[in-house]
């Protein structure tokens, strides 16, 4: 008799352990979008959303967009130049940006450029440099970078 009863109460914490999950929700291109506890196994009724985990992914996700819109607005012509290039931006962009570095693709000499607060441009003079790749190089407020690469003729 005892038996029988530790094996009903194994298959019983088996089965209501079998029926919870996980279940994550993506968007078009891939991304997890969503995840939720399903303690039933049924997420339309009951579900429990992990809001610790929810929150450091949408926080994660609106950095990771903020920094794919910010280098989506830039614009660096002509690509690929001759000596003169102008970096353009969108001006609520500026109070963003701390800093831009051009250098060659070998990370040997470079230079940085001077930003004007007011203005959403900056132009860079090539002419005296050899030609090949050069990173241009944006160093964000919040510490990360975005490189964008150019071609020098």
């Amino acid at each position: 008799m005892y038996k029988i009863l530790i094996a009903v109460v194994v298959l019983f914490s088996t089965t209501i352990s079998a029926q919870s999950k996980l279940v994550f929700s993506y968007d078009a291109v891939g991304n997890q979008i969503e995840r939720k506890y399903c303690p039933t196994g049924n997420c339309t009724s009951g579900a429990k959303q992990l809001d610790t985990d929810q929150i450091t992914e949408e926080a994660s996700l609106n950095k990771d967009e903020k920094l794919t819109d910010f280098i989506n607005r830039l614009r660096i012509y002509p690509n690929p130049t001759k000596g003169n290039l102008r970096i353009e931006w969108e001006l609520a962009d500026t109070d963003y940006i701390k800093s831009i570095q051009v250098t060659d693709a070998a990370g040997g000499s470079g230079f940085v450029v001077p930003i004007n607060t007011t203005e959403n441009f900056a132009d860079v003079d090539l002419t005296n440099y050899a030609s090949g790749m050069y990173l241009v190089e944006f160093v964000l407020n919040d510490s990360r970078r975005a490189i964008k690469k150019i071609i020098k003729n």
